[in-house]
């Protein structure tokens, strides 16, 4: 029970450490996180009955268990599977650094599966506070967008060099890439034109999308803006970025 709940744990710091939160945000991919925790776990309650040698099991759950967990949740993903097995590891040691210390501290005091639970609760909340702490000082911000029902969770870059307003509404407009535009099902037939210049005088017309609303959890709090601007811009200009979304100047 107690390396089950640290597996949870760990795969689940170990994908949102190293940007691939869309495995923590469905069903699907915490389904797949329950389930690889638990033939990992199977696994080595096999491997402890059938080993001849104790030390050569520790030594093979060591070296091979977290690999091929993360392995089995990726599927046919190849991003950053070193990293990920790396802070796996990491994520092990800290975790029982910390249960190890409320054990020695309370002792029975409490239960023992109690300690494990919080200290995998503590670990996990303090890991996405600092996530979310670094990615804020970098300028980069928690977005939720909602269009028709649909709801995509992703990040928006916080520029304060983008002034473009929108001339109909008032509004700030906010860029996105065209990928971000088909998640959204934003309809061309619904586009409107807006002009824009940009630095060393280019000027052009953007093709600016309304959505219901747009949310962004920033320093101060949330911000929400109904019936909000966004235009879209090419691709490459996300290319390689951890966010989706250049936010406008009004912002904050």
């Amino acid at each position: 029970m107690q390396n089950f709940i640290i597996k949870i744990a760990v795969l689940y710091l170990s994908l949102c450490c190293n940007k691939l939160s869309s495995h923590v945000v469905t069903t699907r991919g915490l389904g797949k996180i329950v389930l690889a925790a638990l033939l990992g776990t199977i696994t080595e309650i096999l491997g402890l009955l059938w080993s001849s040698s104790y030390d050569v099991f520790i030594l093979c759950v060591h070296l091979l268990e977290v690999p091929v967990m993360v392995r089995f949740v990726l599927g046919k993903e190849r991003r950053r599977l070193l990293p990920i097995i790396l802070s796996g590891y990491f994520f092990i040691m800290v975790i029982n650094g910390f249960l190890e210390i409320l054990w020695n501290q309370f002792g029975e005091k409490g239960s023992y599966i109690f300690y494990l639970i919080f200290s995998c609760v503590v670990v996990t909340v303090g890991g996405r506070i600092w996530k979310n702490y670094t990615r804020m000082r970098k300028g980069i911000f928690a977005v939720e967008v909602r269009h028709h029902g649909k709801i995509i969770r992703t990040h928006g870059f916080y520029d304060s060099g983008n002034r473009l307003i929108d001339p109909y509404t008032g509004n700030g407009v906010h860029i996105i890439s065209e990928q971000l535009r088909k998640r959204l099902e934003l309809q061309e037939e619904t586009a409107v034109f807006v002009p824009y210049q940009a630095l060393g005088n280019e000027k052009g017309i953007l093709k600016v999308y309304y959505v219901d609303e747009l949310m962004i959890d920033g320093e101060k709090g949330r911000k929400i803006i109904q019936k909000c601007p966004l235009g879209v811009t090419k691709d490459n200009l996300f290319e390689g970025k951890k966010y989706e979304i250049i936010l406008n100047e009004e912002v904050f």
